[in-house]
């Protein structure tokens, strides 16, 4: 599998408004106060309206050129961080959950928002400019693309959970990188989201016991 890093503004807009649509985020969102969210509350300052994509991609550029990044660079950059453990990871994964991703390319898009989305069908996901941690979100989006060769695909094809209970479970086995990826993550942790704390507790207490990620799934849907 081969793993490409792109800017497209088209994109970046599009990440914008899936996030917007999935996090239920509105100017009167109250979370609109946390860091990761700052640069919607940026646009609902500057338009004071809903999310329109002409309107976007106008303040995506805007953002850019005021805040001087260099898009180009900042995909050298990223790129240059992850390929010298692109394979390890890869081989690592591929270990770990029995099977390999049959994209023979994904695209990593990069993106102004903190917040970032994938698109399985259509092999890519987002990356945030000036990240200090895009390995992290490299292994992070790359670890739902196998979650779901491994075990999505089976459990829509035959309506065993809801897209709620899939949401939590492949969210939570990312806790698995904290354990097996320590050496690629240095000092930092996948720590997930604040409601899943508590079945990536039990991720880590099932994958502990034996390492196998089947046993970990299996105990979840229990």
């Amino acid at each position: 599998m081969n793993l490409e890093f792109k800017y497209n503004l088209k994109k970046d807009a599009e990440n914008f408004i899936a996030v917007a649509k999935l996090k239920k985020i509105k100017k009167t969102s109250s979370f609109l106060k946390e860091k990761r969210f700052f640069i919607y509350k940026l646009y609902f300052e500057k338009y004071n309206r809903d999310f329109n994509k002409d309107k976007l991609i106008d303040f995506i550029k805007n953002y850019i050129n005021e805040n001087k990044i260099d898009v180009n660079q900042e995909i050298k950059r990223i790129k240059s961080k992850w390929f010298p453990i692109n394979r390890i990871f890869l081989e690592r994964a591929e270990e770990i959950f029995k099977t390999k991703l049959p994209q023979k390319q994904i695209t990593a898009y990069l993106t102004v928002s903190d917040i970032c989305g994938y698109n399985i069908n259509d092999c890519y996901f987002f990356i945030t400019l000036e990240s200090q941690h895009s390995n992290l979100t490299i292994m992070h989006e790359l670890w739902h693309f196998y979650t779901w060769e491994a075990y999505g695909k089976e459990f829509k094809k035959k309506n065993l959970i809801s897209k709620e209970q899939y949401y939590d479970i492949k969210e939570s086995l990312t806790e698995i990188l904290n354990i097996e990826f320590k050496d690629l993550l240095g000092n930092i942790k996948d720590k997930g989201y604040l409601s899943h704390q508590e079945i990536r507790k039990r991720v880590r207490k099932y994958w502990s016991k034996k390492k196998d990620i089947q046993k970990v799934v299996e105990n979840l849907l229990k």
